[in-house]
């Protein structure tokens, strides 16, 4: 894949090669739990597979963890065991380090309506454009 970027403001620009990558992004902040949080984000050269690299706090840092993988299945488009453990490493300090593989079902189109629910209001209103006009979403 690409290499990853740090900070989620720059994983924002991988999720582009993600289709609907805002709407995901938007999807990933409400599903990422308290005392989870991301170092970085990558997207391979197909946009159907993300690597997701970050720190989970203790207490209960594997309990967070499993958490944010059976969150993250909870979205439309990843589907059942898309969300994968890679890798978790605790420090002393009690700091859990991971790695989630997450592979999406690219043919699963968020409607506008949940784009409009997850406040990506512009791309909701240029999808139900397109589809007026009779494009193929």
């Amino acid at each position: 894949g690409r290499p990853a970027r740090q900070g989620t403001g720059q994983a924002v620009s991988e999720l582009v090669a993600v289709r609907s990558g805002s709407a995901f992004l938007g999807q990933r902040r409400r599903v990422t739990p308290q005392g989870v949080q991301l170092r970085s984000v990558s997207v391979d050269a197909s946009g159907t597979t993300l690597t997701m690299e970050g720190v989970a706090q203790s207490p209960e840092a594997f309990e967070r963890l499993n958490a944010f993988g059976l969150n993250l299945e909870d979205l439309p488009a990843i589907p059942a065991g898309g969300a994968v453990v890679q890798k978790a490493t605790a420090d002393e300090t009690g700091l859990l380090q991971f790695t989630v593989k997450v592979t999406l079902d690219v043919g699963v189109a968020p409607t506008a309506e949940q784009l409009t629910d997850l406040g990506a209001d512009g791309l909701a209103r240029r999808y139900q454009l397109l589809k007026q006009q009779g494009m193929p979403l």
